[in-house]
């Protein structure tokens, strides 16, 4: 037994017998029951707080006036693990258990550790006016976007969609906001298909010297494991990046920070974000995605009607890189 794996089988020990001892109730009994499960974490996080003030108590922080007395450093450890129990007790009655602590760890190190570096990488990349930027889109260009999404949706409602109108028409508004969070939760971004020719085109792009800053619309923020599924998606599939950009209206962000002499091209299977961007003088592809109309001719219909005019047109991932290649773009 590892030093972690100790102190967590205690503290679930004590949480077990303060339950059992002080309101005669089994620890499944909070973790399954929503009335008392939400009575307890708001007397665990009060707790948490007040422990981690007693940790500021300690500390001579105040501006206007000094502490009395010495700061000892063994009341800071002794209020941290305060803190650090009663942590400890808000997971274990929400039905955690020390892997889950432990992988959840480790995920959100990696988030903060990318985050952390992509600061730094995108203050270079700004600050660079010769800078060479492609952006490029994820989903659908990069993943299987949205097929993924229509084989979750068909598995679940034991239907047989075959494109996202398809999906949007037929389900209700709160099937539809139900299924999307669980589609999102479910992990999925872990194993999404990626896009045959998406990491050759990658490559592609890094051998021609590009920045490459991928975008997308994923609501991290909303559902956190997201971020995490992500980073770990494209490094399991080795798919090449310098950056991500976070943002549902990613065309505004590129627009609002960038000019047309440092984004070399941006690569994306939306219409309506490929048009804001060549509006503004963005040069830019579309990758065709079939899947997000009704058939083939909704798609050509909606290329020939709505496509602003210099945008470059591609069928597939595989077909772009050709076209590049010609361009001399890489």
């Amino acid at each position: 037994m590892d030093k972690f794996e100790e102190i967590f089988n205690r503290q679930k020990k004590f949480t077990e017998h303060f339950f059992h001892n002080k309101h005669n109730k089994k620890l499944s009994d909070i973790v399954n029951n929503k009335k008392d499960l939400i009575q307890w974490n708001k007397e665990y996080i009060l707790s948490l707080i007040v422990e981690a003030t007693e940790i500021l108590n300690e500390v001579d922080w105040k501006m206007h006036q000094k502490r009395i007395g010495e700061t000892y450093n063994d009341n800071i450890l002794e209020e941290g693990i305060d803190v650090m129990k009663y942590l400890f007790g808000l997971l274990i009655i929400n039905g955690f258990s020390m892997k889950d602590i432990y992988e959840k760890f480790i995920e959100k190190s990696d988030v903060v550790e990318a985050k952390f570096k992509q600061e730094e990488t995108m203050k270079k990349i700004k600050e660079k006016k010769d800078s060479r930027i492609v952006f490029v889109d994820v989903d659908g260009i990069l993943a299987d976007w949205p097929g993924r999404y229509i084989e979750f949706v068909n598995k679940k409602y034991d239907t047989n969609y075959k494109t996202l109108p398809a999906v949007e028409k037929n389900l209700k508004q709160r099937e539809m906001y139900s299924i999307k969070s669980d589609y999102r939760l479910s992990g999925v971004k872990k194993n999404m298909a990626v896009v045959k020719g998406a990491k050759a085109l990658l490559q592609e792009l890094k051998r021609a010297g590009y920045f490459v800053i991928l975008l997308t619309a994923r609501p991290y923020k909303k559902i956190f494991r997201i971020y995490s599924d992500t980073l770990t998606w494209l490094k399991d599939n080795d798919l090449y990046f310098d950056a991500i950009l976070w943002d549902e209206e990613k065309e505004k962000y590129i627009i609002q920070n960038f000019d047309t002499q440092q984004v070399k091209f941006c690569i994306d299977d939306n219409i309506g974000n490929v048009n804001r961007l060549s509006n503004k003088g963005f040069k830019t592809f579309l990758v065709n995605n079939v899947l997000m109309f009704n058939d083939q001719t909704e798609m050509e219909k909606a290329n020939k009607g709505k496509l602003n005019k210099d945008v470059i047109v591609t069928n597939n991932t595989v077909e772009l890189i050709e076209e590049l290649k010609k361009m001399k773009l890489i």
